[in-house]
Formats: structure tokens, sequence, C-alpha cells
């Protein structure tokens, strides 16, 4: 009989046999060659209309100002460019629940609709092998939707964070090759996966709103509506007592603005990944960990993947856990990529919520 365990900001819902491995020691990071905040330009505001206003950032502030989620937050005065027109996409799925692969075939359909002349690249992560899904993702290849399809058997190791460190490893070089990228995943709690899936892939209109917001330069990366939040947004009086209710735009918040818990996770992790940089002191979570990005600052970056052993070694197979049970630093370290990941692919760029499906 399988279990069934839920997490509540990450997804870290798992079905698992055998108890968790204990904690493993975690070596420090590679050496790196140059500082990633000495790589500043601009932090660049983008309200999700698509209309850009540039602010100028300093090196040390990283993500100063980018706090911009609603359609009316414009800062400053310049008007940024509009860039080419997104011509690639990768869809990067982690689908360890296999029951739920019916689920997310709509959001990749309606990604095929919207194509309008783009690539389109699929990537599914399964824990087993599934000729059933083998075969429909060859088939939607066939049909002519998809440039090319890649279906890879993963450990189950850091739930849907593990499986797609995994990807990353193996279809670095392939998916970063798109403009942009889609990484969803089978969660497991309904109304929240549909509020990601409605947000970010709900019909073709809605994905053909959001790669048009990529034609903005400054733009790195769109999350779901109500689920994207930057650390910047947390009220200063703010207190980490957080209620846990049904999903809704405050879900595992307690009140607007990103949570509290699980910063000092969050620095660990992009310290092992850096070489002990400063963290940005304004980082991003997407709630759920389903986002669009900008492929290259998470699928090409040199120290994310020489980072991705180590990690998968302190997990280990079958690592697992929700949050109130996540005792060691290992496991929090899992939660603490919720906001790890979107913080890399914003880099000196900006984060804005999916345009409202029901406008």
């Amino acid at each position: 009989m399988k279990a069934v365990v839920f997490a509540t900001c990450l997804d870290v819902l798992a079905y698992a046999t055998t108890v968790p491995k204990p904690e493993s020691t975690m070596p420090s990071s590679m050496e790196r060659k140059g500082s990633r905040n000495s790589l500043m330009r601009k932090s660049v505001p983008i309200s999700a209309d698509g209309s850009v206003q540039v602010q100028a950032s300093e090196a040390p502030s990283f993500l100063q100002g980018g706090g911009s989620l609603s359609p009316g937050s414009k800062v400053g005065t310049s008007i940024l460019q509009r860039g080419r027109r997104v011509q690639s996409i990768a869809i990067v799925a982690q689908v360890f629940n296999t029951d739920l692969w019916s689920a997310l075939q709509p959001c990749i359909q309606n990604i095929i609709s919207a194509r309008d002349g783009r690539t389109v690249s699929l990537y599914i992560a399964l824990a087993e092998s599934n000729q059933s899904i083998q075969q429909e993702a060859a088939q939607m290849q066939q049909a002519g939707g998809l440039a090319e399809s890649h279906v890879s058997i993963v450990q189950n190791i850091g739930a849907d964070i593990g499986e797609f460190l995994q990807q990353v490893q193996q279809y670095s070089a392939s998916a970063s090759k798109s403009d942009v990228f889609l990484k969803l995943h089978t969660k497991s709690i309904k109304p929240w996966r549909d509020i990601m899936l409605q947000s970010l892939c709900g019909n073709p209109r809605q994905v053909t709103r959001i790669l048009s917001l990529f034609e903005n330069e400054g733009l790195g990366i769109v999350g779901p509506k109500g689920l994207t939040f930057t650390s910047d947004s947390v009220p200063a009086n703010r207190t980490d007592t957080t209620p846990t209710t049904l999903i809704n735009t405050d879900y595992c918040f307690g009140l607007p603005g990103a949570p509290l818990q699980l910063v000092s996770e969050y620095e660990e992790t992009w310290k092992r990944i850096y070489a002990g940089d400063t963290p940005p002191k304004v980082w991003t979570i997407c709630a759920g960990t389903w986002f669009w990005s900008r492929s290259r600052p998470i699928l090409s970056d040199e120290h994310l993947l020489a980072a991705i052993p180590q990690f998968l070694q302190a997990w280990g197979t079958r690592y697992y856990g929700h949050y109130e049970d996540c005792k060691t630093a290992g496991c929090k370290s899992i939660f603490a990529f919720e906001r790890v990941l979107p913080t890399i692919a914003r880099q000196n760029l900006s984060v804005v919520e999916a345009p409202d499906p029901a406008t």
C-alpha cells in the first residue's frame, strides 16, 4: 500500500515504501571563478500588462526594487524596448504521479496550439517506465506538435525539485537552447494544481499572452497568479504564524507577501551553489514550483550544474517529507529550492504574475 504525504508550500508529495534515509553531510560547493553579484546590470520591474519601466540597481542589492507584481505597479521613467519574439519553448514536466498525467496533458496541448510557428520540445521525467506516457509523447511529436520529445527515468529523490534537477543534468545542452521553458509537475493537491495550470497554460490564449510578455527583454520569470511573491513585499511587522487553510491566494502565507519560513535555508543553499556568495536579499518564490522562465539562467548555470550531484546525494533515494516533518538540513534544502530556482531565473531581470486568466 502506498502512503501519501502532503507538503504545505512546496510539493514534496511522494509515494513511498521506505522510510527516509538519515541526513547525509553535504559537501561544500566547488570553487567558482567570479561573483554572481558582480554581473548585475539593472533591475527592471515589469507589470503583467506588458509595460516595462527601468530603474538602475547597484550590484550589491542584486534584485533591488523588483517586486512589481500587479498590472498597475510601475517604477522609473524609461521605457525598455521590446525584444524579439519567442521562437522556441521547452516544457519540462516531472510526472511522478502517473495517475495525474492526464491533468497535465491539456496544458501541453494548449502550448502546442499556441505555438504559432514556434518550436516546442517536451521533456518528461518518470520515476519508473510507463509505456502509455512514452507512446503519447511520441505521438505528439509524430503529429507535428513537438519538435522533439524526451522521456527519461529518474530517481525518486527530492520530490519534483530533485526530478527537475536530474532533467537539468540530462538535457541542459538541448533544453537551454530554447528561449523559454515551463516547469510543471504532478502536484497532487488539486485546487492548487488547478490554479497553477489555469494561470500558466489554461488555454492557448493565456499561453500566447505569457509568451508575448517575454518579448520584453527585462522579464526573467512569470509565476502563477496569487502564488508568486518577492521577499521585499513582506510587511515589516510580519510574524510567521501561518494558518493552514484550503488553497487561496494567501495559502501558506497568512498575509500577502513571501513567507519568512526557510529564509536561512534559502541563504545556505544559495551559498552551497555559489561557493559562499552572499545570497540576493530580495528573492522570489513561485509557490508550488510551476513557472515560466527564460531558459539559459537556470538550464545553463554552470554553478548549479556543478552543485546538483551534492544535493541529490544529500537528499538520498526516496528522501521526502512535508515541511512540518522536515527536520534535517538536507530535507529543508529541498524546500529552499522553491525560492532558489526563481531567484536564479530572475537574475538581474524582473518577475511578474501571469495575467489574470479570467480577463
